[in-house]
């Protein structure tokens, strides 16, 4: 069974780039694909994404209430954060909101899929 993925990433290029590298894996189904994690999960239901990758550009007080109000939606997904910000606190406060994994968007492009498998089979992925 496929680990069913959705991508959540305000940049359309990212945002395109993060599908293709999905797309390219046959263990893993992108479900969606939009910049609003609001309207992409309306356009998938009833579908429960397995991982949610969600693009913050800095993780500040709103960005850390969406994350807590989607692990509140979808408490089984697992959330996987792509940002620019390197700051350990930072990324700790995404965590601690609910994310699942952290990566830091220059190595996301090469580590997504691995980040994405990690995260369907255990309970947390940390940034490399």
């Amino acid at each position: 069974m496929a680990i069913t993925v959705a991508i959540i990433e305000p940049q359309p290029e990212l945002r395109r780039e993060f599908a293709q590298i999905v797309a390219t894996d046959p263990e893993c189904d992108c479900i969606g694909a939009g910049a609003s994690w609001q309207v992409e999960l309306g356009r998938i239901h009833p579908r429960v994404p397995d991982v949610v990758v969600l693009g913050l550009s800095l993780p500040d007080r709103q960005r850390l209430r969406e994350i807590s109000r989607l692990k509140q939606l979808l408490p089984k997904t697992k959330i996987l954060i792509s940002s620019v910000c390197e700051d350990n606190e930072h990324i700790s406060h995404a965590l601690r909101a609910g994310a699942s994994g952290y990566l830091v968007q220059r190595t996301a492009p090469r580590e997504l899929l691995r980040a994405v498998r990690n995260l369907s089979f255990t309970s947390s992925c940390p940034s490399p």
